[in-house]
């Protein structure tokens, strides 16, 4: 019953989690109203069914508390002590669904809801094109039920990239053949969205997938010298990787259509290299070391200090559209340094860990997905947001898998309703 219930509430989160809807589809408080509806739910599971929170895992709400903090003597108010409380609950869910539902369920689940939404976005787009259809700068583009074009290219990239997954786990020639139509039909949104750097996302992380599937088949084949190999592999990426770095050249900084110049290639980053340049001429002192805090940058307040980005008008962002500068900016370097000895934690229990060949494609492909998406979007710090949400669960899969983690400490969250411990400690490996 029980897990039945949780694929009931996933598929009810991936649908509101994907990015703010048009306000004549659904107000934000609505929205808002229906996230904690679903959070509610998922505590109420917590209550009545037992489940194992690996310690590691608390690190991404003290991260965001400590963000929190930091906003406190930076001016910042007590409104974002809900993103907080919000974000500890969703990495609780994340962990949830890593204990209690198989990979290949939990990817299904994920491919149709995101396909179903696709189809109501589609019915949108041709049945209210005042609404589905962007107007103004991106004329044409379509939108679907959101506020912007790029969240319906992100739902786009996101289906692409879990029906390429699902096609590779998958031992069913009917899920793989709908696997397939899954993903053309991802690539069809992705293309009329406009959104550029959603459809690079997904092309760049479905060719990582693939290269990491064939090292996988490489060494479960007895073939000599599979270090050598490996190394000549990653010796080739990195000079292609060197070529491209000093080939690369800002072009027209300061303006909204600043980009990159790669081998004489032009790529588009509309405004974006103005807006990291801006942070990083705007951290210096304490900030540089402990950040701003949560939420405490991209504010009419801030604007007010420091003055407007040079060569954007009164644009004002709300995020840098880059995680990493984003994590830098709220938390410091000091949250950056935390972050990547997290991270390195994490690619410990990755390779070492007890993952399963299905696990290990799943959590590489969400892994790929973030830490590229996060070049051009701001997702690390984002509470309910559907990118940040399956890197959470890839962590957790990482964690409860691990052999080092089976002999390490984990908080047995059982139901008392049950009979059983609250918040017992125990060592797993001893069960």
């Amino acid at each position: 019953m029980f897990p039945k219930v949780a694929i009931a509430l996933l598929s009810a989160w991936l649908f509101l989690i994907n990015g703010n809807l048009d306000p004549r589809v659904m107000s934000g408080m609505y929205l808002q109203g229906a996230m904690v509806l679903v959070l509610v739910g998922f505590l109420v599971l917590f209550l009545y069914d037992g489940h194992k929170l690996p310690l590691a895992m608390v690190f991404f709400p003290l991260l965001f508390l400590y963000m929190y903090l930091v906003s406190l003597f930076n001016g910042g108010g007590l409104q974002s002590v809900a993103k907080v409380v919000v974000f500890a609950v969703v990495v609780w869910m994340a962990v949830y669904c890593a204990e209690k539902i198989k990979v290949e369920v939990f990817l299904k689940v994920v491919v149709l809801s995101l396909f179903f939404l696709s189809v109501l976005n589609f019915f949108v787009i041709v049945a209210i094109p005042e609404i589905g259809v962007d107007v103004g700068f991106f004329e044409g583009d379509w939108k679907g039920v959101y506020d912007q074009k790029n969240s319906l290219g992100r739902l786009a990239s996101i289906l692409m990239i879990s029906a390429f997954l699902l096609f590779l786990i998958s031992k069913d020639f009917g899920v793989r053949l709908y696997s397939v139509l899954f993903s053309l039909a991802a690539m069809f949104f992705s293309y009329n969205t406009g959104s550029r750097t959603a459809l690079a996302t997904s092309l760049i992380v479905v060719v990582l997938i693939v290269a990491f599937r064939f090292l996988i088949f490489v060494y479960s084949r007895p073939i000599k010298d599979k270090v050598v190999f490996t190394l000549i592999l990653f010796v080739e990426a990195a000079l292609v990787l060197f070529f491209i770095a000093i080939t690369v050249s800002v072009v027209d900084l300061h303006t909204s259509y600043d980009g990159v110049e790669v081998m004489g290639y032009f790529v588009s980053l509309t405004g974006r290299v103005t807006i990291w340049d801006f942070v990083l001429e705007n951290l210096t002192g304490v900030q540089a070391i402990l950040g701003y805090g949560l939420d405490n940058f991209w504010t009419y307040e801030r604007f007010n200090v420091i003055g407007p980005m040079q060569g954007m008008g009164d644009f004002y962002p709300h995020d840098s559209h880059n995680g990493y500068v984003d994590l830098l900016v709220q938390g410091g370097w000091l949250s950056v340094l935390v972050y990547i000895a997290m991270m390195m934690l994490v690619a410990y229990y990755f390779v070492r860990g007890g993952l399963s060949l299905q696990e290990k494609l799943c959590v590489f492909g969400v892994f790929a997905l973030f830490f590229v998406s996060n070049l051009t979007e701001s997702y690390v710090t984002k509470s309910t947001n559907i990118v940040n949400f399956l890197f959470v669960y890839a962590v957790a899969l990482c964690c409860l898998n691990s052999n080092r983690l089976m002999k390490s400490k984990v908080i047995d969250i059982g139901g008392w309703l049950a009979g059983r411990d609250y918040f017992l400690v125990r060592r797993r490996g001893n069960e």
